[in-house]
């Protein structure tokens, strides 16, 4: 039981591979950034791949962002903001927080998942419900893949993009 426990409260949760795909899939087949690459190279799954200080560098291309989760979120929320780039996040649909509202500011449409994910390094599925998070860029192919996929899809009707 603590080791449950203690696998629901860290903060890195690896992306699984169908989620990958779908992203892969909304973008045509390439994610070129991911700013919060894991550590473990058999996860790395964009052109670029930022280890570290996914933070310090602009994000170029298509994005994947699976940051942090927990109190580090915000930072990348916020950073997230200042980027024109193309951008699906994957989070906790921790709607009654600051970083929640921040992302909806500035993105397009946003999905939950039917059930909880079952991240590729964990035992039991999330103990929480997840999103995936989209900019205007793609939509319509977002709409299209999610819908699809055992996701259930909201339409933002305001946002405000990054300005380049």
């Amino acid at each position: 039981m603590f080791e449950t426990i203690a696998e629901n409260y860290r903060p890195d949760w690896r992306t699984p591979k169908a989620v990958v795909t779908l992203v892969q899939n909304i973008y045509g087949g390439t994610i070129k950034t991911d700013p919060c690459a894991s550590q473990d190279p058999g996860y790395h799954f964009a052109s670029t791949n930022l280890t570290t200080q996914g933070l310090e560098f602009p994000w170029d291309g298509t994005c994947y962002i699976n940051p942090p989760y927990g109190r580090p979120i915000s930072k990348w929320v916020e950073y997230g903001s200042s980027q024109s780039c193309p951008q699906i996040w994957l989070v906790p649909a921790r709607v009654d927080t600051r970083w929640w509202r921040k992302l909806m500011s500035y993105t397009a449409i946003f999905a939950i998942k039917d059930g909880r994910l079952k991240f590729d390094d964990g035992k039991n599925p999330a103990p929480f419900p997840s999103a995936l998070v989209c900019t205007e860029h793609y939509k319509a192919q977002f709409i299209e893949l999610v819908s699809q996929n055992g996701w259930t899809f909201y339409v933002q009707e305001h946002c405000q993009l990054p300005r380049s």
